[in-house]
């Protein structure tokens, strides 16, 4: 299940998430997080690597998007992995509803020199589009942990 921000022939960022990356966890920590493949065209650059996502950083950024949505305002939507810092993202929605994006990836490759990839680009995708991916997406992997208790669900 993936999230496309962009065009699937131009630029973009992609967001495929494949599973948990605990299918079993012994502790909502672990139940929170999405194993993800990061894909990425920005000119002539492009490139994929797998990393981590919480569900929850996805909530709080389709959240954000839902808002301007709703208002039918100018503003930003900024998505920021808050453990696994390999991706950060703004989804900048203009005074004509267009939208840019704008980010960077940072795949973490170990003892190699971190690299580092920063982009911006416009997209005709409406805002809409992008929060129906989300939502598809959360659909398809729910909360699996509860509040203060501690417990699965």
């Amino acid at each position: 299940m993936s999230i496309l921000i962009g065009s699937d022939e131009g630029n973009h960022v992609q967001m495929s998430v494949s599973g948990w990356t605990i299918d079993e966890p012994a502790n909502p920590i672990d139940a929170a997080w999405l194993a993800t493949e990061i894909g990425v065209a920005a000119g002539p650059l492009s490139g994929r690597f797998p990393t981590q996502l919480r569900r929850e950083d996805l909530v709080n950024w389709r959240n954000e998007l839902a808002s301007l949505d709703s208002e039918f305002r100018p503003g930003e939507a900024r998505f920021s992995a808050s453990l696994a810092s390999s991706i950060g993202l703004v989804v900048t929605v203009g005074n004509t509803g267009s939208l840019a994006v704008e980010g960077w990836v940072e795949p973490s490759l170990g003892e190699l020199a971190e690299q580092r990839l920063e982009f911006r680009f416009p997209t005709d995708q409406s805002l809409r589009e992008v929060i129906t991916q989300l939502d598809n997406l959360l659909r398809r992997f729910p909360d699996r942990t509860s509040g203060l208790d501690g417990k699965l669900r």
